[in-house]
């Protein structure tokens, strides 16, 4: 048993004295770049930048430094609470953004300023939207779900237009239940948005489900749904029928 564990430690010794750091760390603090040290997401867009969001705004690294976007006294178009808790990047480089109280704003890489996605629907409305949860798409289609049941679809390069948004809910039949799990594209573009009272498409497909799934996934054509009763399904398309 000695020999064997003497043979053992001598085959490891090559090992050790080979082994090299695979990565270089570098640790950043609002001691040396990061406004804050509370980050709650990070991304990397299009081009390579890295998009960190804090409790103090939205920060752009560049590899060597930070630049720091945040609320701005006097201007319009500047965020109302710097604290961000979701980003996500749309189809054309800008960077979605969900702040602390309950807003969706887009933040325009080329200008640098944070435009309110729904501000005007919440003028026309004469009613504030409480952002819930924002879900980005494909082909520059995202949905904001907000209190209430209502639901917006937003076009990511016409959201400035009183047309690029499109409210969805209950109340003008687009949608089966107030309570939105979440919101998936498939491979045909078809927009399914799962709610508690059962699937509604936006889209070529059709169905007529008022069952809760909470869950979906395709894979190799086939869409499959799940629920948090351990049910599991897949969407017959010739039937128009859950399986």
């Amino acid at each position: 048993m000695r020999r064997l564990i003497i043979y053992f430690l001598y085959l490891m010794i090559p090992m050790f004295s080979s082994a090299q750091p695979i990565c270089q760390i570098t640790d950043f603090t609002a001691e040396n770049g990061l406004p804050q040290d509370i980050a709650s997401a990070v991304l990397q867009d299009q081009k390579g930048f890295i998009w960190i969001c804090t409790r103090n705004g939205l920060n752009k690294f560049d590899g060597y430094t930070f630049k720091s976007y945040k609320s701005a006294p006097h201007k319009e178009y500047t965020l109302s609470n710097n604290r961000i808790t979701f980003i996500s990047e749309t189809a054309y480089g800008d960077i979605w953004c969900q702040t602390y109280d309950s807003k969706a704003y887009i933040f325009d890489t080329h200008l640098e300023i944070f435009y309110d996605v729904l501000q005007t629907v919440d003028k026309d409305m004469q009613r504030r939207n409480f952002v819930q949860k924002i879900f980005p798409l494909k082909e520059g289609i995202a949905w904001v779900t907000c209190d209430k049941g209502y639901c917006y679809r937003i076009d990511e390069k016409r959201y400035k237009e009183k047309d690029g948004i499109t409210l969805y809910s209950t109340f003008n039949g687009f949608l089966k239940g107030e309570h939105i799990f979440t919101i998936f594209q498939d491979s045909d573009k078809d927009e399914w948005i799962l709610t508690d009272k059962g699937i509604s498409i936006i889209g070529n497909k059709k169905i007529d489900s008022d069952f809760p799934f909470q869950f979906i996934q395709e894979y190799n054509g086939t869409i499959y749904l799940a629920s948090a009763s351990e049910k599991i399904a897949y969407y017959n398309q010739q039937t128009e029928s859950i399986k």
